[in-house]
């Protein structure tokens, strides 16, 4: 396996509370980068509630944030909380 070091770079990975995104945040993360983890928010929270844990296992350098990526406006949104 290759390896990476993203010490002190900041990931924003959508989809990434579940499945494939799920993967990479969590690949990114083991290689020193900051992720933050995408969620489409729905009615019932099961994303945003799924984001949260992903987060709380990575521990620090982490964050869970929602937005759609159909709307530009939550995309800046989503890039304005990664840049925090």
């Amino acid at each position: 396996m290759v390896e990476i070091d993203l010490s002190g770079k900041t990931a924003v990975i959508t989809g990434a509370s579940q499945g494939l995104g799920e993967q990479t945040a969590r690949t990114l993360h083991r290689a020193g980068a900051s992720v933050v983890v995408n969620y489409f928010p729905s009615a019932d929270d099961l994303h945003r509630k799924r984001a949260e844990a992903i987060v709380e296992d990575l521990g620090g350098r982490a964050v869970a944030a929602g937005a759609d990526v159909r709307s530009p406006a939550q995309i800046a949104a989503l890039f304005e909380a990664a840049a925090e």
